[in-house]
């Protein structure tokens, strides 16, 4: 078996980048793409940051018509843009919601509308690209911080913002993310969020800048995102805020207990390949991934419950990419020995999992008050607990692949969710049970993530 297939990914008829903003992660990330071959072009609002290799354009990103001349000189310069990444931003000053008629007047997200107006039209003509934002995790420490509602504008705006522009691009397949940021290493933004908030309000053990993220990893997290294989819409969330974990006794935070764990595996010899396991993958979101995983040159390990369907999704498969392996699992998620025994056997088969998406869901509508107990466990058995039961399953072969793999891919845990379950605000009545577990489903996610950030593991939440 190849282990590394070479069936190219859908290749985008353009490979340039435009970059908003200069500082530790607009830098980071053109590095990034210029490393990886593209053309790159960083716009910042001093221009003193030149980058070594792009295009270095100077413009001010609240202005729209220096937005739009930018835009226009990169075309110019390079060619149609593919990829534009929105790394700029300013910290709002420390104070109250401002009275002056300037303020008043001004658009919450002012940059980025610009932003967004200036690339949407071009890559909905081209029918191909990525748009990525960045917003803040901060926001969850302005609690009793007076003086944030500007702050707080912004982030939950940026939130809105990118919801709208994903429904408006997803039919001419350009994919919008947000990256949910905390501390970043380098990142004047950062270091003035922290200071703003105080030290009652931060985790004083985050004062050392050595514990931040590293930049380049939020560079590789967007260059995730922006590859043609992924599947069109919002990835809602990479969450990459560094937490110190106050339990140092847990198994996923103790490194050299999770080392006594790969030794007790008791799974094959590992190979290293490129394999996804998908749940759900019949039909919808879960064979749409199947099937751009396979065009990305993964094998697949197709999880579902209707046999049919596994038989034409891999004749589908095979249409794409004739090197692609396909193995058949037909099995129902909640049966918790079985999903045990699908796991056993992808990972016999391939030597490795290195994707594990938990797509598997189902819906029953039901208000609270009309849904008995049989309803409510039908849901969280398929939605919630299959999901935590998979992860469970495949973490310790992710974490393994992770410390032996000698490609370029990170693992990754995916969970198929909705965005109604993690919005404040969001009103959806009739869908009680629904909603309530991807709720959990999302909560599950984000303390995953953190167990399994320093091992090498990636979590994703995507909308679905």
């Amino acid at each position: 078996m190849d282990a590394n297939l070479k069936h190219p990914q859908t290749p985008y008829t353009t490979r340039v980048v435009f970059v908003a903003g200069a500082g530790a992660v607009g830098s980071a990330v053109a590095e990034q793409y210029l490393k990886d071959g593209w053309k790159v072009c960083v716009v910042s609002k001093s221009g003193s940051n030149k980058i070594a290799g792009a295009l270095n354009l100077k413009a001010d990103l609240e202005d729209h018509h220096q937005t739009i001349t930018a835009v226009d000189e990169c075309v110019k310069q390079y060619g149609a843009i593919t990829i534009a990444v929105c790394a700029a931003g300013s910290y709002p000053a420390h104070k109250g919601i401002s009275t002056s008629r300037e303020m008043l007047t001004r658009h919450v997200c002012n940059l980025e509308l610009n932003f967004a107006r200036a690339i949407a039209p071009l890559l909905r003509q081209k029918r191909e690209g990525a748009m990525v934002f960045f917003t803040s995790s901060l926001t969850l420490m302005c609690i009793d911080s007076p003086g944030m509602t500007e702050f707080l504008a912004w982030t939950n705006g940026l939130s809105g913002m990118v919801d709208g522009l994903t429904t408006e691009l997803r039919q001419a397949h350009v994919r919008v993310s947000a990256i949910i940021l905390g501390f970043v290493a380098g990142s004047k933004f950062s270091r003035a969020t922290r200071d703003g908030f105080g030290t009652k309000a931060v985790n004083p053990e985050l004062a050392n800048e050595a514990k931040w993220v590293p930049p380049t990893d939020v560079a590789k997290s967007v260059k995730f995102l922006t590859e043609p294989a992924n599947l069109n819409g919002s990835i809602w969330e990479l969450e990459v805020t560094p937490q110190i974990m106050l339990d140092k006794n847990g198994l996923f935070t103790d490194a050299k207990r999770v080392e006594e764990m790969l030794a007790k595996l008791d799974g094959p010899a590992f190979r290293d390949n490129k394999v996804a396991l998908i749940t759900g993958s019949g039909k919808g979101i879960g064979r749409g991934v199947a099937l751009e995983m396979c065009r990305a040159g993964y094998h697949i390990a197709a999880l579902t419950r209707t046999a049919a369907d596994l038989d034409s999704l891999e004749i589908e498969c095979k249409g794409i990419n004739p090197r692609c392996e396909v193995m058949k699992i037909p099995v129902d998620v909640t049966n918790e020995k079985a999903l045990e025994e699908a796991v056993r056997k992808t990972v016999e088969k391939f030597g490795t999992v290195t994707v594990v998406v938990s797509n598997a869901g189902t819906n029953r509508r039901r208000v609270a008050a009309l849904a008995d107990m049989k309803t409510w466990r039908d849901v969280m058995d398929v939605d919630l607990l299959a999901a935590m039961n998979l992860t469970r399953l495949s973490l310790p072969f992710l974490i393994r692949h992770a410390k032996l793999t000698k490609l370029p891919e990170k693992p990754i845990v995916a969970f198929v969710s909705t965005r109604y379950a993690h919005h404040r605000g969001a009103r959806m009545p009739g869908i009680s049970p629904y909603i309530t577990a991807k709720a959990g489903t999302n909560a599950f996610a984000k303390i995953v993530l953190e167990e399994v950030r320093d091992f090498g593991v990636g979590v994703l939440g995507e909308t679905g």
